[in-house]
Formats: C-alpha cells, structure tokens, sequence
C-alpha cells in the first residue's frame, strides 16, 4: 500500500511539474517572429529572419537633442520589421538594453513597424505597446521583441528573436 501511494504521490508531483514548467511565453525560439491574433488573418504567420542591419544614429529633428537610430530586419517573405530607437546620445554602438514603446518620437524609447510587402507603399502595422531587448554577445546580437499591435492595424502579437549579426547598413 505504501509503495501505491508513492508512486502516485511522484506521479502527481510530475504532472505538476509539467503543468507548470511549460509555459509557452517563456520559450525563446531564435530567429522565429510571429504575429498572432490580427484581424488580417494573412499576417497571422511566423517569419523567418533572412538578414537584418544596422544604422547608426542621426539627429531626430526634435526641439531637444534627440537622436534616431535602426533596425531593420528582412524576412523570407519579403516583409520586414523596422525597429527606431530614439536616444540622447549619439553613439555609434548598437543600443543595448530593454526599451518600451515611445509616446513619440521625440520621448527615448523606441517605435517599430511591420510591413508585410515592404517598398510597395502598404501601410505598415504600428505597435501600441511592448518591449524589445537588445543584447549582444561577439559580434553576435539578440533581438528579444514582445510587441501588442495598435488596435487600429488590427490588434494581436509580435513576438520573437532575431540572433545574428547587425552589419552596418547603406546610407538610405
């Protein structure tokens, strides 16, 4: 009897541990983006990096000293997802750190679009709220991003990693 009771006793603490220990948010897939929960059933997908760059600062024309700088990251499919950070300082580095949704761009933080055909003058999907980490390790950066799209583009998620290089992109 006491050997039944055991093993239910491990078997219930394992269906605990299982229960609790996968947590779908929590799981980190690199180099996966993807929208879910967007009234434009299209754009509900996952996207898979094809390359990203990086571009350096530039004055963002605001009344104090602010400065602009990019990420862009170009998928498979053509679309692509563009990071602005916005900064008092001009440092050529990429920015490291965890930056929130600005309210504008003149405010630190950061705004991003996504644009499901860019170049062909659709209108981007624009982000309400979230966050995007920028990490780095040699000359390789990690790009977490948990984005809430603006109701007006439809509503939904942007989440994912982009891991890779960021090469300094072309002056646009």
């Amino acid at each position: 009897m006491r050997s039944f009771q055991k093993i239910t006793m491990i078997a219930a603490l394992a269906a605990i541990a299982v229960a609790t220990g996968c947590n779908k948010d929590d799981e980190k897939i690199p180099n996966k983006i993807t929208i879910a929960g967007n009234t434009s059933v299209t754009l509900n997908s996952s996207y898979i990096p094809a390359e990203a760059f990086y571009y350096p600062p530039v004055d963002a024309q605001c009344t104090g000293t602010m400065y602009r700088s990019e990420i862009w990251i170009y998928f498979t499919t053509d679309a692509a997802l563009y990071i602005m950070f916005y900064q008092d300082t001009n440092t050529e580095d990429v920015p490291l750190g965890t930056f929130s949704v600005a309210d504008d761009a003149c405010t630190e933080g950061f705004n991003a679009y996504f644009y499901s055909t860019p170049g062909k003058k659709a209108a981007g999907i624009y982000f309400s709220s979230g966050t995007v980490t920028v990490a780095k390790s040699g000359n390789i950066y990690d790009v977490d991003i948990k984005f809430t799209i603006d109701p007006d583009s439809g509503g939904g998620t942007l989440k994912g990693n982009f891991t890779g290089a960021l090469p300094e992109g072309q002056s646009k």
